[in-house]
């Protein structure tokens, strides 16, 4: 025959023994040392009058407990294997707290407190302890957990509190885990439990090694804060997913998972920088709301989905950012919310397969003054992992911080609208044709737009930033030059209004510049057109760019306008610090002059003069190869370009397809007009001309 025990306790008792019962209900003070024990085979009550348990020793509770009392020392053990429901455990300050038997455990929060373990928190295998959301678990000691909180759940928050490193271990499952200790947690004895929904960390360091570790589940999150940290990379059930938080800046640590495909999201929402010391691929989505810099490693998006960059108009990543979905007709969203790359067909995607742009803000691009703060330099890649150097054609709209007086302005005080996108290549920036900038003034940017970005490299913004660059010349053209006015040249076409306002492109030597120059009307004071032809090897050249200039009637050679020397930029294609330059004078129907050695074309040379009309030994072949117009009565040669001569095409530098029997004259004998066989330029085209070629036949 079972006999049922029932102690009812009204007045202070001491135990100092062993006490076993059915049910214990108190309403005074019941005082268990450090040799007794209490077990309650059924409710322990002990919440009305005031009624405190004072415990040292051990009590086993085998059944409900209500308990109305802040703290409850000793060892307490709640340990039920009834079929029921729940075992209910009050939720207090626990000195020592251990959970055994099959019956779950409800942390009971009638008296609205939180549950803490102040010294040591066990739960045995396969014990599942239930709690509320808004409620929590604190531990401030040591944690051995090896059952389930809210087994069915995504939530139930478990916290270590300590102000010592608190040693955790146990093969269970947390689902919301939180160390916001700033003495640290170290995982001990092989570790092994699991983390299902997250894993913030507030303070402190997470001790674990490769032999102490834990597992993250699949699509779990690991929050950092500013001042926490993880030692070693967890071990990874599937695709885990990292958030920054705090106050401040933060550099990656091994929260950040080593394989390419493992990191699933990546939110950045600490309020300073977040400085990468490690490769960060994200394969699903990634949030920018604080400012990134990659130093020598990358920020990889392997999704098609862009970036979401929060409101602040200060967000971007300072460095390498690769994208490797690229999508065509869909906008590529870059470094920042400002700059996007975009192909519109198949055929301009080429072969890339990724693209990374490394963009550094507030940093002037080498070999260059003239430029927007700001270096980009854009690489890719095809599907094999080869390196992409062009052969595709990408839109790109690339932007700059616009803040003129702030310490974080770009734009240098230059002109915005006449800052182009240009790229490095052969020593020179070259110019993309790109759109007029625009610029945000609420955001304090600006941003422009070039739809013909064909290849990889290096590149700036920027307008025409070299040292000036001036070439200053003078020849004489025989046909135009008239005896009687010393080193004049006759500017018939001119006043005859025949000189075209576009040189023709089809026909020599005009056919050699790629950019002639369209006017809406001839300057004043000019006799014809010439190009000029600038190379750095004397034959074969793969360098050299043209000119296409006036002659005036004083034979200097000038500008498009007809008054100032020759000025180079961007477009011409000269080296933005000048250099040596083997320069060539083409007339359509004069021989061509070559200088005999390159001549100097710096910044320091820009008032230097070079006279073809008497100095022989600038040109080579010197005075063979001209012909001597006249002599001024203090003995003074001067010297011009042979005319008659027409030429049908360049075959190469020196040989020509000409017109040996001299017929142009008479084929366009009597015409009136800009004609080639017109060789003393007087707008037509008679037996004078037929003359000046039949003269030179033989030179």
């Amino acid at each position: 025959m079972t006999t049922r025990i029932y102690i009812l306790i009204l007045m202070f008792v001491m135990l100092f023994g062993s006490v076993d019962a059915q049910r214990l209900k108190s309403t005074g003070t019941i005082r268990n040392n450090g040799k007794g024990k209490i077990k309650v085979e059924g409710a322990l009550q002990s919440k009305d009058n005031g009624a405190v348990i004072e415990n040292e020793g051990k009590i086993i509770i085998e059944g409900n407990a209500e308990i109305n009392q802040d703290t409850l020392g000793g060892y307490v053990e709640y340990n039920w294997n009834e079929n029921v429901a729940y075992q209910y455990v009050p939720s207090l300050h626990y000195k020592n707290v251990h959970f055994y038997g099959t019956t779950k455990k409800l942390l009971d929060t009638t008296y609205k407190r939180n549950f803490v373990a102040m010294d040591t928190f066990f739960v045995n295998n396969d014990v599942e302890i239930r709690t509320d959301s808004s409620h929590y678990i604190y531990t401030q000691g040591r944690v051995t957990h090896n059952g389930y909180i809210n087994k069915t759940s995504l939530k139930g928050k478990l916290i270590y509190k300590g102000d010592e490193v608190q040693n955790v271990d146990g093969k269970g499952e947390y689902k919301e885990l939180v160390l916001d200790n700033p003495t640290s947690a170290k995982v001990i004895n092989e570790g092994g439990f699991k983390v299902v929904t997250s894993l913030e960390l507030k303070q402190g360091e997470f001790q674990n090694t490769d032999s102490t570790n834990f597992i993250m589940g699949n699509k779990s999150n690991l929050i950092r804060h500013v001042g926490a940290s993880i030692a070693y990379e967890p071990q990874l059930e599937g695709q885990l997913s990292v958030t920054y938080k705090g106050q401040g800046s933060l550099i990656t640590g091994a929260e950040i998972p080593k394989g390419t495909n493992d990191l699933a999201n990546l939110e950045i929402s600490n309020t300073d920088t977040l400085f990468l010391d490690r490769n960060v691929d994200v394969n699903d989505s990634l949030w920018v709301n604080a400012n990134v810099v990659t130093n020598d490693d990358t920020l990889s998006l392997r999704n098609r989905v862009n970036p979401f960059y929060g409101a602040s108009p200060d967000l971007e990543i300072a460095g390498n950012f690769r994208r490797t979905v690229i999508e065509v007709g869909d906008t590529i969203l870059l470094n920042n919310k400002y700059t996007f790359a975009l192909f519109e067909s198949l055929e301009d995607k080429g072969d890339v397969a990724e693209l990374t742009f490394h963009i550094l803000p507030l940093t002037q691009p080498d070999n260059g003054k003239k430029k927007v703060s700001r270096r980009i330099n854009i690489s890719g890649r095809d599907l094999a992992g080869n390196e992409i150097a062009d052969k595709f054609k990408m839109q790109f709209r690339y932007a700059w911080r616009h803040a003129p007086g702030e310490d974080y302005d770009e734009t240098n005080n230059l002109k915005v609208s006449e800052l182009v996108l240009q790229r490095w290549k052969d020593n020179n920036w070259i110019n993309f044709q790109s759109d007029e900038p625009f610029i945000l003034s609420d955001e304090s940017w600006a941003y422009g737009f070039s739809s013909v970005v064909n290849s990889t490299g290096v590149f700036a913004i920027g307008g025409p930033d070299f040292e000036l660059l001036v070439f200053r010349a003078k020849v004489m053209l025989e046909g135009a030059y008239r005896t009687g006015k010393f080193a004049t040249m006759a500017m018939d076409l001119n006043k005859r209004n025949e000189i075209p306002l576009t040189p023709p492109s089809n026909s020599y030597p005009y056919n050699l510049d790629p950019k002639l120059p369209t006017l809406s009307a001839i300057p004043d004071s000019v006799v014809d057109w010439v190009v000029l032809e600038f190379r750095k090897e004397k034959v074969n050249a793969a360098e050299r760019f043209f000119k296409t200039a006036f002659i005036r009637y004083d034979g200097s050679i000038v500008g498009i306008d007809g008054k100032n020397d020759i000025v180079f930029d961007y477009a011409d294609g000269i080296d933005s610090g000048g250099g040596d330059y083997y320069v060539f004078i083409r007339h359509r129907n004069h021989l061509m002059l070559r200088s005999k050695n390159p001549l100097p074309i710096y910044p320091d040379s820009n008032n230097v003069l070079y006279d073809f009309t008497s100095n022989s030994d600038l040109i080579e072949g010197g005075v063979q190869s001209l012909k001597l117009l006249d002599i001024d009565k203090d003995g003074n040669r001067l010297f011009g370009l042979r005319g008659g001569y027409k030429f049908d095409q360049v075959e190469d530098d020196f040989r020509f397809t000409l017109d040996p029997d001299r017929l142009a004259a008479y084929k366009e004998f009597t015409l009136i007009g800009y004609l080639w066989g017109d060789y003393n330029m007087d707008g037509i085209v008679n037996t004078k001309d037929f003359n000046i070629s039949w003269n030179n036949r033989l030179k």
